[in-house]
């Protein structure tokens, strides 16, 4: 049991690729009506796990923070605590800080500075970057030197704060999978002027945003006591 459930982890990404190009290819209007259109893609239901994936993480790795802080694993608590702001951060960046749906104006002060868009991702502030220096950081580099724990005399404390085999799976092949749009526009002449870019295509990026939110949330359930037993390291 424990087995198939940590397999279904490291499923969860191909799965939810695959059915959302099946059901693009089934059914296309309803694709474009439900799941994402460019657009309108702020009311479509690939933001909006997005932004619920990465809400509920957060506030799993915030309470989780607190626990490992309370425990003395002072080490420990400093990494979760900082992916639980990072999580929290994307969160809010994924809605622009409830702006289109609240329907408040952008301040002055900050139209005339950053943009009509209250996010740090649309300005000058390298965002981006940074959150990718962070993910290499945390979920690729670490594990890493991890797993020459004894060699490199890495602490125990570390431990709780090591992201587990199905988040870096998740992560990294969020990543790979961003990449299949360059490739494509590269092979296909006119590749940005065909339908199914235009309709499918063109919103892997916001594929790659939600896979990443679905990992941070498997990196939440992971911290939490009550799925050790389910859902052993790998």
């Amino acid at each position: 049991m424990e087995k198939a459930l940590n397999q279904i982890a490291y499923a969860s990404p191909l799965v939810i690729v695959c059915g959302l190009y099946v059901t693009y290819l089934v059914a296309p209007e309803f694709y474009l009506s439900y799941i994402l259109e460019e657009v309108q893609r702020e009311q479509r239901a690939v933001e909006f796990v997005t932004f619920l994936c990465a809400l509920i993480a957060g506030g799993i790795l915030f309470y989780s923070t607190w626990n490992l802080w309370k425990s003395g694993n002072w080490l420990a608590a400093g990494i979760v605590g900082s992916v639980s702001v990072a999580t929290l951060l994307f969160a809010g960046e994924e809605i622009g800080w409830g702006q289109n749906f609240l329907g408040w104006e952008t301040p002055s002060w900050w139209r005339e500075n950053f943009g009509v868009a209250t996010d740090l991702h649309g300005t000058s502030f390298p965002v981006l970057q940074l959150a990718t220096m962070f993910i290499v950081v945390i979920f690729f580099l670490l594990p890493l030197a991890w797993r020459f724990q004894s060699s490199l005399r890495l602490p125990v404390e570390l431990e709780p704060a090591i992201a587990e085999g199905p988040v870096i799976f998740t992560i990294a092949f969020a990543v790979i999978y961003r990449e299949l749009k360059g490739i494509y526009l590269l092979l296909v002449p006119g590749g940005s002027q065909t339908r199914f870019y235009e309709e499918f295509f063109w919103g892997l990026n916001e594929h790659k945003e939600m896979l990443i939110a679905i990992a941070m949330l498997w990196y939440a359930l992971y911290r939490l006591p009550i799925f050790k037993p389910i859902f052993p390291r790998s």
